[in-house]
């Protein structure tokens, strides 16, 4: 209907498929839904800026080409979907944290997670805690369970199994570090005041892998493992 409006009207047809390109960029972009009804909005102004003639607005000497004003309207209004993701991001970013202080434990996290990817956190229904998954360069997955110790069934060295209605007996790996007898893919680790079960869920680690990945876990800030999800909090300096 716009092509046939612009064509009815003499706009052209350049202008309307610019409409509709523009205004697709906007409804596909992830963002604020504020920024993205202004692209939408801005986006028969951007297009008529582009592709129709415009007489003088300044003095000749003040005049730059058309193309450069042009392609300059359309910049600004493109780069708008950009700015949203970003705004979206540093937003979510910054509920996660707060989410994560309620829960009101402290978030445990790999010493060196350089090229391990972080899916999303999961708070517990039945506990103080969350999990969360990584995932190795190598597509290896690691689940990461942190639960308050007065609220976890796990209560190492006495008691590895994550079992209410099960007792397995721990192994002592060194380190802080403890092993069910009934499940070697599994470390159980007292970090503060929560124990982070460890769980190899992919891939194959050997045992002296994990008993290292889970020696090297450490407290972390709410902030950390709220950015731990967002790729552009990632690229932002500490």
């Amino acid at each position: 209907m716009l092509l046939v409006l612009c064509h009815r009207t003499r706009m052209g047809l350049l202008f309307g498929l610019l409409v509709i390109a523009l205004v697709g960029c906007a409804i596909a972009s992830p963002g604020l839904e504020l920024v993205r009804v202004v692209m939408a909005l801005l986006s028969p102004a951007a297009a008529a800026w582009v592709t129709q003639p415009a007489g003088p607005m300044l003095p000749s000497t003040l005049q730059a080409p058309a193309w450069v004003v042009r392609g300059l309207a359309l910049l600004l209004v493109l780069s708008l979907a950009p700015i949203s993701t970003v705004a979206l991001d540093l937003r979510t970013a910054d509920n996660r944290e707060q989410a994560y202080l309620r829960e009101g434990v402290t978030p445990v996290g790999l010493a060196d997670d350089r090229g391990w990817s972080y899916g999303t956190v999961i708070e517990s229904v039945v506990a103080r805690g969350f999990s969360y998954q990584v995932e190795d360069p190598e597509g290896r997955a690691l689940r990461v369970e942190v639960t308050q110790i007065d609220d976890s069934v796990v209560q190492p060295p006495r008691n590895c199994s994550p079992d209410p209605n099960l007792a397995v007996r721990c192994e002592d790996q060194g380190n802080g570090v403890f092993c069910s007898v009934a499940d070697s893919r599994q470390r159980i680790v007292v970090r503060g005041e929560g124990v982070v079960l460890l769980w190899a869920q992919s891939g194959a680690f050997t045992d002296g892998e994990l008993d290292r990945l889970a020696g090297g876990l450490r407290p972390r800030s709410a902030r950390w493992l709220a950015e731990r999800q967002c790729p552009v909090c990632r690229l932002l300096p500490d």
